[in-house]
């Protein structure tokens, strides 16, 4: 295997590798590695089926296993079943607003040209390093409320104040409390988990003070020179730490191009001293 780095903060593309192959367990420490101390692996070039994907995906974590017993969804503007079809997606790591968000995911290109919308991905543990010491202390033991409204096209960004939750629908509304500064076992660092699609308010704040901490917060974690934008072709796969990273996308219309990528949602991810079982 071949590693290139994607940013000077985290990422890293792996090239000579052929993953219809089984990976051997010397592969998949390797990966494991570059996964723990990357949080965003990029094989481009790969022609394979959704139980390669899942193998892969295996390499760092523990792939979901859905109700019919596949392990695989669909984000997509062409399929019927297709998730998060067209909207702009703001920044966030996927279910913030569960107890235990999303640990990892993996996207692999299926129907994709130049007009498909690209995935950006902002980095919360280096944005967390980057805060300088006062704000830093300042928001060390801060609580932050994330809550989504499900039934939105767009999941666009909910205040918790806007909903009474003691007759909100529970299929509909979700929340959860996490530390502003969560720690990641699987790269062994602090994030600033705060995003601007998920984020409610910092708790017991009021929320013109919270909106202005979140404000200086996101000027450090949306700093676009830090950021990593993956153009999407068809057979690229990729695998990310979801609590370390972020991602969001522009806006692809449903009547436009074809974008359809295949999704493996991962349970865990593997800590940096852990390895996969045999």
């Amino acid at each position: 295997m071949k590693t290139t780095p994607l940013t000077d903060d985290f990422g890293v593309e792996v090239s000579d590798i052929d993953l219809r192959e089984p990976i051997s367990d010397d592969q998949a420490r390797e990966l494991h590695r570059l996964f723990s101390e990357n949080h965003l692996l990029v094989v481009r070039g790969q022609d394979l089926d959704e139980h390669q994907q899942v193998d892969f995906a295996g390499t760092v974590g523990t792939p979901r296993k859905n109700r019919d017993g596949t392990s695989h969804a669909w984000i997509s503007n062409a399929r019927e079943d297709g998730l998060a079809g067209g909207a702009r997606l703001l920044f966030h790591s996927d279910a913030a607003f569960k107890s235990t968000p999303v640990a990892g995911i993996s996207l692999y290109g299926v129907e994709l040209d130049d007009e498909s919308s690209p995935t950006v991905f902002a980095s919360s543990v280096d944005a967390w390093d980057r805060l300088d010491d006062d704000l830093r202390a300042t928001v060390a033991d801060l609580e932050v409320e994330h809550v989504i409204d499900l039934h939105s096209d767009d999941f666009h960004r909910t205040r918790s104040s806007e909903i009474d939750w003691e007759t909100a629908d529970s299929a509909r509304y979700r929340r959860a409390t996490h530390p502003l500064g969560l720690y990641d076992a699987a790269s062994d660092r602090t994030c600033l988990f705060v995003n601007e699609q998920q984020s409610s308010h910092v708790i017991g704040m009021e929320e013109k003070a919270s909106d202005e901490l979140f404000a200086r917060l996101f000027e450090v974690l949306y700093d676009e020179s830090r950021m990593y934008t993956h153009q999407w072709q068809i057979g690229d796969l990729i695998v990310w730490n979801n609590v370390a990273l972020q991602h969001g996308r522009p806006a692809q219309q449903r009547n436009a191009s074809a974008r359809t990528l295949r999704r493996v949602v991962l349970t865990e991810t593997f800590a940096a001293d852990q390895q996969r079982a045999s």
